[in-house]
């Protein structure tokens, strides 16, 4: 172990969070960086307990604190694949102070089909995104429930999209939406005077977009034009995530003083809570007038919903919770979305395909609707192979809640983390096929899952693991279906989509901590076509 790589390594750490947060001053990094590498060297070398055999092999490394970290950072794909061959389909990593199990192919699947006594997603989401955490130490005028008295199952807000955003019941919304994503061209992509290009920041202006979609979709038609309302909820996503990574990389203590110093999301609840408290406060003085009324957005009905003690919603509760559906509504939409038009932009053969087959819907349906775009099948395909390449390469954290053996014979021993390769498995042809046109697993086929009824970009199974699985399956993955391929049509429709990187070839995706993949930083180029008929 060469002192110099340490240093170089810690180094690289401190300036990928510069400027990831150029907000942050250098000495806090540098100092943090310091304490955190004093404290994790501390906690390796005054470990010494002998591992039982029965438990998943340790792939070794000889940087304190750092681990895997770079060597993931540089491929990931390479390096689970040197250690599958190595130690089977799953072992245990070392990456910036945090051990990890890493589970790949099929016993991905095993694992996502396991009860929450077994492998608990919302503890291990606490250690990659801990919003309740984040959102205690940045805003103290409401506390956000959790614990065991407080259960996925009864959270009041994967109550109310489970029973409102079926597939058949989405046509309710389908006119904010199409009027949301209209306002968003308009206002979020500008051009310079004379000029019939600009280029485009994929993740920002897809936060944006979604973020108005929600406004109206959630809160009402009235804020379809509130965009302190609007920014906010882009915002508060972005927010959560940034000092998610913090959170990460740090321990608690030097972490929670960056995250309530430099990240906190207090502005953003306060704007929500200003701007949305007043609207509930109206629907509820009607309603002790005039008596129930039917609800036509998340907030009202959010006062008709629940709390985990069964207590009736007050105005500023329901208000609250709003956090959390811009959270789950934005957050991963925007990053698909991204993603996906990433893909599009080095593959002017997949546009014209796209414009081709809406044409041909248009012809025989008029307007293209959410949801008649819904009904586009090639569309579909390109969606769900977007989606089956660009996962996580480990993601999905989970907390063992009891020693659990896999179907391999591996314990996975309680108090562990877990996670799970969803890249890897839907790169296994025992549980991906290949598709009709014989292209490889490896490769983009927009047409992969063309004239395959249950390969819908929707359907949850082994060889689609980006909504999970049986109970665990995404609630509001047929709206954000919809929503994707309606704002993906709406941007091809309108523009030519290139790349603007040198060799004019897609941007690579950002990796966090080497894992997770996030839109690139690199923009696209809108370029303005003769026609546009959406």
């Amino acid at each position: 172990m060469s002192l110099r790589y340490i240093n170089s390594s810690l180094q690289q750490l401190a300036g990928d969070l510069q400027k990831s947060y150029k907000q942050l001053p250098a000495p806090v990094i540098t100092a943090s960086t310091t304490l955190l590498v004093s404290y994790f060297v501390y906690k390796i070398f005054s470990t010494t307990n002998k591992r039982p055999s029965n438990l998943p092999p340790v792939v070794p490394y000889t940087v304190p604190f750092i681990g895997h970290g770079r060597t993931m950072s540089k491929d990931p794909v390479k390096f689970i694949q040197q250690c599958k061959e190595k130690y089977g389909p799953v072992f245990e990593i070392y990456s910036y102070g945090k051990k990890l199990i890493v589970v790949t192919g099929k016993e991905v699947v095993d694992c996502f089909r396991m009860g929450d006594e077994y492998l608990d997603f919302q503890e291990g989401l606490k250690e990659t995104l801990p919003t309740a955490h984040i959102v205690a130490i940045s805003y103290d005028k409401l506390k956000q429930p959790e614990g065991p008295d407080f259960p996925w199952a009864k959270h009041p807000f994967v109550h109310l999209v489970r029973n409102n955003l079926k597939s058949h019941q989405l046509g309710v919304f389908q006119s904010r939406m199409m009027d949301a994503t209209e306002r968003g061209m308009n206002k979020d992509i500008t051009f310079l005077p004379g000029e019939n290009s600009t280029t485009v920041d994929a993740s920002t202006f897809f936060q944006k977009v979604v973020a108005r979609i929600s406004a109206q979709v959630f809160v009402g038609e009235a804020y379809a034009d509130n965009e302190p309302l609007i920014q906010a909820l882009a915002t508060f996503t972005l927010s959560v995530s940034k000092a998610s990574i913090v959170q990460a990389a740090f321990p608690r203590f030097i972490a929670d003083f960056i995250t309530r110093r430099y990240m906190s999301v207090g502005k953003n609840i306060d704007v929500i809570m200003r701007e949305v408290v007043p609207h509930v406060v109206d629907i509820k003085q009607k309603e002790d007038q005039f008596g129930e009324m039917k609800p036509n957005d998340f907030m009202h009905m959010m006062l008709h919903t629940p709390a985990a003690d069964d207590h009736t919603h007050t105005p500023e509760e329901a208000a609250f919770w709003l956090k959390d559906i811009a959270l789950a509504s934005i957050h991963t939409t925007s990053t698909s979305l991204g993603i996906a038009l990433h893909d599009l932009s080095d593959r002017p053969d997949i546009q014209e395909l796209l414009r081709k087959e809406m044409d041909e819907t248009r012809e025989r349906v008029g307007t293209l609707t959410p949801e008649a775009v819904s009904q586009m099948p090639i569309l579909d395909s390109f969606f769900r192979e977007s989606l089956r390449k660009g996962c996580h390469y480990v993601g999905f954290r989970h907390k063992v809640m009891k020693d659990t053996v896999l179907q391999s014979g591996v314990t996975l021993p309680e108090g562990a983390t877990v996670g799970l390769s969803v890249h890897d498995a839907h790169m296994d042809p025992e549980l991906q096929e290949i598709g009709p046109n014989g292209v490889p697993l490896t490769e983009f086929d927009p047409c992969r899952f063309v004239g395959r009824k249950s390969k819908k970009s929707t359907a949850v199974g082994p060889d689609l693991l980006i909504f999970g699985v049986g109970y665990h399956s995404c609630p509001g993955r047929y709206f954000a279906s919809v929503e994707i391929k309606y704002l993906l049509a709406s941007i091809i429709d309108r523009y030519d989509i290139s790349a603007t990187t040198p060799d004019e070839k897609r941007a690579p995706n950002r990796l966090v901590m080497g894992m997770v993949v996030v839109v690139p930083t690199q923009p696209v180029r809108f370029t303005k076509r003769a026609q546009h008929t959406v």
